[in-house]
């Protein structure tokens, strides 16, 4: 029964089962009530705690107060989200879109000359932005592309343009010897000379198709070439027999040297082929009665062959490009070669994962030099 009451509540209130017997067992509990008086409905926050005399609960205490002033707060500040979530979002979404336009504004330069970018103008760049971030990163590392399709486009294109003159001259002289033939009748004898002149330079386009044909291949990394255990230092006196021959036609003297046996894998029909073309490209460029001196050792796990000659040498700014397909040093244009020897050569080097360097002094001769791996190459 309720014992005393405040003045601002009905004295008819009365407690409820589930709370009395709750808090009966000793332990005070929280809750919400909500009165309906005359004239309006008034929202309690209730503490209820019981009162314990010589271990009993002897009577119950009741505590409210009034909901009503953190229910105006609440929807004082559910007004307030109200109006600030959507000017938030607002806000927010225009001062993302102008941060992103900024940060974007390279990205839309970069579009915009990528767009201008065709064959014939690689060599534009794309603008770096002030910042080094990912977006000048991207920028710089586009600008290495364009720059290697630049060089692969240039070599192409200086490529074309040495075949188209390299297969011109040979088809011109066939084309002209013809036209004088049948301008009237001739001998058999001079018909005979006719056919073995244009049969000459039929040779020449076969061999040079055959070159271009075999760098393809070694480009495409279409030429399977099946290894064997191979003696460079015996394979080197083969090569020194063959080519004496081209040398004692000048009196060059030609010498070779070598530390003893040096056994690779390889393919020795191109390892020949290798160094036939660098020391007949010395023995060329070499004057009368100079000096080819060809050498083999081991430096570790490469086996190093030098070819040097007293010929005359290669300028400083033409060492960079005589493994370029077709290029010859101003000075040999005269020669009988394509200019594809070299590139042929560094291309087998590469193809047994070695390489070819060379050093050169202008009227004092040339040194090539091979590095081959002993160990297998990689598959």
């Amino acid at each position: 029964k309720i014992i005393a009451s405040s003045k601002d509540l009905s004295d008819t209130v009365t407690m409820r089962p589930t709370i009395f017997e709750y808090v009966l067992k000793g332990t005070p509990r929280f809750d919400n009530f909500r009165l309906d008086q005359p004239g309006r409905k008034l929202s309690l926050r209730v503490h209820t705690t019981p009162v314990i005399e010589d271990s009993t609960v002897s009577y119950i205490v009741q505590v409210a107060t009034s909901l009503e002033p953190v229910q105006a707060e609440l929807d004082k500040l559910r007004a307030i989200l109200f109006l600030l979530i959507p000017a938030t979002v607002l806000l927010t979404g225009i001062a993302g879109s102008v941060l992103v336009k900024v940060t974007l504004n390279p990205v839309d330069d970069m579009v915009r000359t990528i767009r201008q970018i065709k064959a014939d103008n690689l060599r534009m760049r794309l603008p770096l932005p002030h910042a080094h971030d990912e977006i000048h990163r991207l920028a710089e590392t586009y600008n290495q592309m364009l720059e290697r399709l630049e060089n692969a486009f240039t070599s192409q294109q200086r490529f074309n343009q040495d075949i188209s003159h390299e297969l011109k001259t040979p088809l011109t002289v066939l084309k002209g010897e013809l036209e004088v033939t049948l301008k009237k009748s001739r001998t058999p004898e001079e018909y005979a000379e006719v056919i073995r002149s244009g049969l000459e330079e039929i040779d020449k386009i076969r061999r040079i198709l055959d070159h271009l044909l075999l760098l393809a291949r070694f480009d495409s990394k279409e030429l399977a070439m099946e290894t064997q255990p191979v003696d460079l230092n015996l394979l080197m006196e083969k090569v020194m027999a063959h080519i004496k021959i081209l040398a004692d036609q000048k009196s060059i003297q030609i010498s070779y040297v070598s530390s003893g046996p040096v056994v690779l894998q390889g393919h020795e029909p191109q390892l020949r082929r290798l160094f036939i073309n660098l020391v007949d490209n010395a023995i060329k460029y070499t004057p009368q009665k100079g000096r080819v001196i060809v050498t083999l050792s081991r430096d570790g796990d490469l086996a190093v062959t030098e070819v040097s000659d007293t010929g005359i040498g290669i300028p400083d700014n033409e060492l960079p490009h005589i493994f370029d397909r077709f290029y010859r040093v101003e000075k040999s244009r005269s020669s009988e070669g394509f200019g594809l020897g070299l590139s042929i050569a560094k291309s087998i080097a590469q193809a047994h994962q070695g390489d070819i360097k060379v050093r050169s002094h202008p009227g004092l001769g040339t040194t090539f030099t091979v590095f081959l791996p002993v160990k297998p190459p990689l598959s």
